[in-house]
């Protein structure tokens, strides 16, 4: 698994839907260290993030 650093510092990683449905539980344990983009047709479509960042964002976002 990946070093754990503040989302902000990491690019995102992109993975086809495809891939990410066979493999779930991975992608579930690299969101809780990184966003990880979930692409369709070579676009990203949909981000996984842990619950702490979402979290997070929301309170960011009431503050504004």
């Amino acid at each position: 698994m990946q070093s754990m650093q503040p989302m902000d510092a990491q690019p995102r990683l992109k993975v086809p839907a495809a891939e990410f449905q066979r493999n779930i539980g991975r992608y579930q344990d690299l969101a809780l260290t990184q966003p990880v983009a979930v692409t369709r047709n070579g676009r990203e479509r949909t981000v996984l993030i842990s619950i702490d960042e979402y979290i997070r964002l929301k309170r960011r976002d009431r503050r504004s």
